[in-house]
């Protein structure tokens, strides 16, 4: 019954697969959107599902921009406050000796009130200096097939010890050097990331050995290869009007994802190359907002006056070039399997009409 149900969505939609079904128990909306896949399946492809950054005020104070690219990361996001908001709400027993007479024949024997009153506790918020050994930030994932993509800058040098997301280590791909110096104001850029990272809402952690000013970014991608989702990356330093990266895609159906770090601070001075910007941070996440051919690609950043930038540039493979094995799509045999099971349904209601 399930692969019907698939084959028929394939036809109103084309090229679906049944991915492996991960339930959450912190995250109602995930689970919803998965029972619809099991039913289904998914339709084949990569997409965004979110994207979160720091960004500068006017005033220069940084706070988190969170970007929502489908409505599951959206009603996802929402119930994560909402159960945020439950978890800090505390009732706290709080009891209130009335005032009354001492019973007849034990002058000093006090009588403790029956009664008390219930007062609800509302939990300190806590925030952490970008100016710090850590910059902490929430990312809410949702989706199946789920790969994070994170990158950072450290101001000051190669000071990243390690990167997490809901307390699990992402995996590290590669760094440069930006100013081509171990110290210095722009200091180095990493790329990190993590296949199935914890659905809901949870923090990225990034550290380091020394205190610096860092500046992050993450973007969650579905549809994703869940062995190893960076098929090719490349970076370049430049200290120019143009900060583009050229890599070779060598599969299929990839998508790029892009992280641009840049001298200036101004957002204006800077326009994207062949990528769309999901969030901003004196830095800059982005992605190619489609799958891209394979062979030579090109993303990146334009600036109308010379600065240094060092821009990655990341190809997201999707399971796999083929897609799975249970993948199917609107072609003759999703139409055969059809007829033969109507066949099969007239053949029997004719049996059972003949020997009633």
């Amino acid at each position: 019954m399930l692969e019907l149900l698939t084959n028929i969505a394939a036809i109103l939609s084309g090229p679906r697969y049944r991915p492996e079904i991960e339930w959450s128990n912190k995250c109602w909306t995930h689970n919803a959107f998965r029972f619809f896949e099991l039913l289904f399946g998914r339709k084949y492809g990569l997409r965004v599902e979110s994207t979160v950054a720091w960004e500068r005020d006017p005033e220069g104070n940084m706070t988190v921009v969170h970007n929502f690219h489908t409505v599951e990361a959206l009603l996802a996001h929402a119930e994560g406050v909402v159960r945020g908001a439950l978890k800090g709400f505390k009732l706290v027993k709080v009891y209130v000796p009335a005032l009354q007479l001492a019973p007849a024949g034990f002058p000093f024997q006090r009588v403790q009130s029956p009664y008390f009153l219930a007062i609800a506790y509302d939990a300190a918020i806590t925030s952490t200096a970008v100016n710090s050994t850590s910059c902490t930030y929430a990312l809410t994932t949702s989706g199946s097939d789920r790969a994070l993509i994170e990158g950072h800058n450290t101001q000051g040098g190669d000071l990243t010890t390690g990167v997490t997301y809901n307390s699990a280590a992402l995996t590290f791909e590669t760094k440069s050097n930006g100013d081509g110096a171990p110290a210095g104001w722009y200091g180095y850029n990493y790329v990190y990331w993590k296949t199935a990272p914890s659905t809901g809402a949870n923090n990225v952690v990034i550290s380091a050995s020394g205190s610096g000013w860092m500046r992050g970014g993450a973007t969650n991608f579905t549809g994703c290869d869940q062995t190893d989702p960076v098929e090719n990356i490349g970076v370049t330093n430049a200290t120019s009007t143009q900060c583009r990266v050229t890599i070779t895609v060598g599969e299929s159906n990839c998508w790029l994802w892009i992280w641009n770090m840049y001298d200036n601070a101004s957002p204006a001075t800077v326009t994207e190359f062949n990528c769309t910007v999901r969030s901003e941070v004196d830095a800059r996440v982005c992605d190619s907002t489609t799958t891209v051919s394979t062979g030579s690609n090109t993303a990146g950043a334009d600036n109308t006056s010379s600065q240094r930038a060092t821009t990655f540039c990341a190809s997201i493979r999707p399971p796999s070039a083929s897609g799975p094995a249970n993948l199917k799509s609107y072609d003759g045999n999703v139409k055969a399997n059809i007829k033969s099971i109507m066949g099969n349904l007239i053949a029997n209601v004719k049996s059972l009409s003949g020997n009633a």
